[in-house]
């Protein structure tokens, strides 16, 4: 979402060509007899696929256009079956009232600098040695990827990256590893909560409208082990490859915002949601209403202003409920259960399935947004898997987190790539090793916990 450049031109060309090869594959072939609602649902899905791994348009523009084309398309009054109102609802979905939560806690967080206060004084803390500085600027990124957006942990941590690095001399490669753990702890922190990313939320709200509800804590369960696994072995790779050992004798001196009334109250509610969203099952409030402590709190003391409002990054929101539109499609005109039908079967092992789709989504991922990749891959993934949603839905969310092969996989590889120190074969490397690392402990944990 982050690296849409805009070509008007090549863009407008690319748009006609991409809408004139959707139309020829739904609506050309016979496929069996297929009826017109479902011709009309694999329009939208492949016109969707395509301009999300183009770029032809921004994510969020094919958000709003997937949400147009399905009223427009598939409501009764086109022949459709489907209430124009369903596809409508995903706007107040519960997953996107608890994203919303917890964009306004990173934005306050962000705001007043408590954040950067919290990751100065742990890097002032673990500094004394370069193999612990690495896996705090590492360990740092991943828990704050928990509760921000990716993208803005690693601006973030990026940012605190000038008084770390400079003590080092130039031709320093352990300056590489440095900056290589920030986006590495940035993306696969994601997996380790519901709000970490939104290929999660996508998931977690496709259970929901199966009465299989996850809620926060219950997916740290299912994230937070293979996460951590990821994490180490990431660390133990830089930490060899580019000799972060020995004694580390520079002193750092960060630029800090002081301490107010506001930072504190920003951090007694930061701390007030976080427990309050992992102990749901004790009191009984789901996420979602949680999720209001800090959307109502902040404004109401002042520290979330109209302008933070505004600032917040709501491309994610409109291509979340965009992507949930898009499965409702997919589901509700019964195109799912028909491509479910055209493809080769698993036979009776089910697991295969899961990691046949748990590797395709880390690959589509490394070639187009994550959350694009995920909501066009989870409907048919559920629909394929009955009775085995939940783990299938589970493993693909924390698959399409670990695919950072190269600069332009994540938003935190093209912003740690723009520092120039890190070639594209810096990525390709320990990409490879977080995908199959990631994947596989991903597989093996849901297999033992929910299998």
């Amino acid at each position: 979402m982050g690296v849409y450049q805009k070509h008007p031109y090549r863009d407008t060309i690319k748009l006609f060509i991409i809408t004139g090869i959707s139309m020829l594959l739904a609506f050309y072939p016979i496929y069996g007899g297929m009826p017109i609602p479902e011709r009309r649902a694999l329009f939208i899905l492949i016109l969707a696929a395509s301009l999300w791994m183009t770029e032809a348009l921004p994510a969020f523009a094919v958000g709003f256009l997937v949400i147009g084309l399905s009223i427009f398309l598939l409501s009764p009054e086109k022949g459709g079956e489907i209430p124009w109102q369903t596809f409508t609802e995903t706007w107040s979905s519960p997953i996107i009232w608890l994203f919303l939560g917890g964009l306004v806690l990173a934005r306050a967080a962000e705001k007043t600098g408590v954040n950067k206060r919290v990751s100065s004084i742990l890097l002032t803390k673990l500094g004394s040695s370069h193999s612990m500085l690495l896996f705090g600027i590492m360990f740092l990124s991943f828990i704050f990827s928990n509760f921000m957006s990716n993208t803005a942990t690693a601006a973030m941590m990026l940012g605190l990256m000038g008084p770390v690095l400079a003590g080092f001399a130039k031709g320093d490669k352990r300056k590489k590893a440095y900056i290589m753990a920030v986006p590495l702890g940035a993306n696969i922190g994601g997996m380790g909560s519901i709000i970490g990313t939104p290929p999660n939320a996508v998931a977690a709200a496709l259970l929901d409208g199966r009465g299989e509800g996850v809620d926060f804590l219950t997916w740290m369960w299912y994230g937070m082990p293979p996460a951590l696994v990821c994490l180490f072995v990431l660390w133990f790779y830089l930490r060899t490859t580019y000799s972060c050992k020995g004694k580390n004798e520079t002193k750092f001196d960060f630029e800090l915002t002081p301490m107010n009334k506001d930072s504190v109250f920003v951090m007694v509610v930061f701390l007030l949601t976080i427990i309050l969203w992992c102990t749901g099952s004790l009191h009984g409030v789901p996420a979602s209403v949680v999720a209001f402590v800090p959307i109502v709190l902040l404004p109401i003391n002042g520290v979330i202003e109209a302008d933070d409002m505004r600032s917040l990054p709501w491309d994610v929101l409109i291509l979340l409920a965009g992507g949930l539109t898009l499965g409702v499609a997919v589901e509700k005109s019964g195109l799912a259960y028909t491509l479910v039908e055209a493809m080769p079967s698993a036979g009776e092992n089910m697991f295969i399935l899961v990691i046949m789709m748990a590797f395709m989504a880390c690959i589509v991922s490394n070639f187009m947004s994550n959350t694009a990749a995920a909501n066009i891959i989870m409907p048919i993934a559920a629909a394929m898997a009955v009775g085995y949603e939940k783990p299938m839905l589970v493993v693909i969310a924390l698959a399409s987190s670990t695919a950072m092969c190269m600069p332009v996989s994540t938003p935190p590889n093209a912003l740690a790539s723009s520092s120039g120190l890190l070639k594209a074969s810096d990525f390709l490397v320990t990409g490879i090793i977080a995908a199959i690392v990631g994947v596989i402990s991903s597989l093996v944990w849901i297999r033992f916990i929910l299998w």
